[in-house]
């Protein structure tokens, strides 16, 4: 099951020590998404159906609405910055920042792998400070200056570009993360987007691997979850109402198929209240 998140578009540094490990399931969302990496063994990067071995030291940046995940084999701890930062951001900070992203929704992702010499300039930029207890001015301020230092220095990288395929399929991806409450058809998406129904069809799959049915499927059951852990509704009627079933049957069947569980189900194995749709359902 795909899953769609929004960190806003605020500027967020996540600094993880993890474990290896494959990420449950492929994910997209609004904003730019950078991953940095120092000490680990290859990487497995999956970008829509592209796929790619990622040798450490590395920085990847990924642009928004491009399904992806990542996979770490390696054994033991290791270390990850992960930054995401919205298309405020770009604007906000001229120079060499907006240069970095200029043209790059011709893109799907970007690889930098470093040589010695980049890598010691990276951890000679994070070496004055503790991940864990920098304010957020510095957290900005080391972000720049690792993607100036990125700029100034990209022959010192082995660069990688993923081109996306069907451009258009992005904007569709939006599209319906921004409107999945809505009643989308493939006849009403593809009159939307000004291509055939065929055509659209087959480029939703061979860019992202599953159906546009399914994928809609995916997000509502995805927004349905965060509705039940945040208590956003006291009932799931209104949840499905919520997420685009107009059906609330047909909820409590999707949601059941897809994770195993009802809604109610859920929510009590998570210690949440919520009513029922009414006696039958419970």
């Amino acid at each position: 099951m795909a899953f769609f998140e929004d960190y806003g578009s605020d500027f967020h540094l996540y600094y993880r020590s993890a474990f290896p490990g494959n990420m449950p399931a492929m994910h997209l969302h609004p904003h730019y998404e950078a991953l940095l990496i120092l000490d680990q063994t290859p990487t497995e990067l999956f970008v829509n159906q592209s796929k790619h071995t990622v040798k450490p030291p590395f920085f990847i940046l990924i642009a928004p609405y491009n399904l992806h995940k990542t996979y770490f084999p390696a054994k033991g701890m290791f270390e990850r910055y992960v930054y995401y930062f919205g298309k405020d951001m770009v604007r906000d900070y001229a120079g060499g920042f907006k240069a970095f992203t200029d043209g790059f929704h011709q893109h799907t992702a970007i690889i930098f792998e470093f040589s010695s010499e980049m890598e010691q300039k990276i951890r000679t930029i994070l070496e004055p400070y503790d991940p864990l207890q920098m304010t957020e001015t510095e957290k900005k301020l080391v972000f720049l200056l690792i993607l100036n230092t990125l700029l100034e220095y990209s022959d010192e990288c082995k660069v990688t570009r993923f081109y996306e395929q069907s451009p258009y399929i992005c904007r569709l991806l939006e599209y319906m993360c921004e409107h999945y409450a809505e009643p989308l058809t493939l006849d009403s998406l593809a009159e939307q987007f000004f291509v055939s129904r065929s055509k659209l069809s087959k480029d939703f799959k061979t860019h992202t691997g599953t159906s546009l049915h399914q994928f809609l499927l995916d997000i509502r059951i995805n927004r349905a979850i965060l509705h039940i852990y945040y208590g956003t509704y006291d009932t799931v009627r209104e949840i499905a109402e919520a997420v685009g079933f107009g059906n609330s049957l047909h909820f409590y069947s999707a949601f059941k198929k897809a994770v195993g569980m009802t809604p109610l189900q859920y929510a009590k194995k998570r210690n949440i209240h919520m009513k029922a749709l009414d006696h039958k359902t419970k």
